[in-house]
């Protein structure tokens, strides 16, 4: 919520993805609060009201504070893109990636915006959310996750240990020549499934993961329009969000596993000043401040043992 006025690290950040996928949930205050404050049992007004929208809340009311509460998140996700962006800017390495990240918030705004304002229009609400949905999904897959072609089906690592290979059979036919040494292997070269630069997970995995990802982000869209839109139905509604909200918790836990995986192997959003993570982060000085501890506490017993010491050293 403070982006705009401090800097943004990687838990900012993080959190501020999870709360994106919180808006569902946090519309479901208003209609909350409204229920336990309203008189019991309910009118019969406010039970025609429930069945055709799913709330008893004052519709007018409802109109601003839920598009409000949908969109708040991606706002604050926005301003810590912009904010971040400023601070490249002002360390003399402008990062335009922050920018395109914040027109990625910026059209999931517009999704809440037509939701609330045109949802009968069908044409809209489809094409910009078409638009939010692929752009989202392929950021998560190349800048969030880090996946190209060399992590999906490893053609760099082929070609690459097909270079070195020809380089080693045209060394050891030298040396053949020179020499009469053995011959040089020749045998094909195969490359590990596992292979995949430093990445925790193969390409199976990220494959699975990110073909789940763009699924699973379909049904994420739903999460900020209207459901009484689609569907007028009591039942279908509780169904409808119990499954979008349940496939979003599985689909950002996903992401927060690969995201904070491709932060620690490749420091993809330069939150580290260094390109690599100490094992044991101030160790040294967590050692030594133990030790002086150590030794104030030991400190009247090695005085008087040094004390015997002298006294016996005198005597003797």
């Amino acid at each position: 919520m403070a982006a705009p006025f401090f800097p943004v690290d990687f838990a900012d950040n993080i959190v501020g993805d999870v709360l994106t996928s919180l808006s569902k949930q946090l519309q479901d205050i208003p209609a909350a609060t409204c229920y336990l404050f309203q008189p019991h049992p309910q009118t019969p007004e406010l039970v025609a009201r429930f069945k055709a929208v799913g709330h008893t809340c004052n519709e007018s009311a409802m109109s601003v504070i839920m598009p409000l509460i949908a969109g708040l998140p991606y706002l604050f996700r926005a301003l810590q893109c912009l904010r971040r962006y400023h601070d490249s800017v002002i360390s003399e390495h402008p990062d335009v990636k922050h920018l395109f990240n914040l027109g990625k918030y910026a059209i999931s705004l517009c999704v809440v915006l037509v939701g609330a304002v045109c949802p009968d229009r069908i044409i809209v609400v489809t094409i910009i959310s078409v638009v939010a949905t692929v752009y989202a999904g392929l950021w998560d897959l190349a800048l969030d996750w880090g996946l190209g072609w060399r992590e999906l089906f490893g053609l760099e690592a082929v070609l690459t240990d097909l270079r070195e290979r020809a380089y080693s059979a045209d060394a050891s036919t030298r040396d053949l020549q020179v020499s009469g040494g053995p011959p040089a292997d020749t045998r094909p070269c195969r490359l590990n499934n596992s292979d995949t630069f430093g990445r925790v997970f193969s390409k199976h995995v990220y494959w699975i993961c990110g073909v789940l990802d763009i699924i699973l982000r379909c049904t994420w869209v739903f999460t900020l329009m209207p459901l009484h839109a689609f569907t007028k139905n009591i039942v279908g509604r509780v169904v409808f969000v119990s499954i979008i909200s349940s496939a979003e918790v599985v689909r950002r836990s996903v992401w927060a596993v690969l995201r904070i995986e491709n932060e620690q192997v490749s420091n993809a959003s330069g939150f580290r000043a260094l390109l690599w993570v100490p094992s044991k982060l101030n160790a040294e000085d967590i050692r030594r401040r133990s030790g002086l501890e150590q030794s104030y506490l030991l400190d009247p017993l090695l005085a008087d043992h040094k004390l015997s010491n002298e006294a016996a050293s005198s005597l003797l």
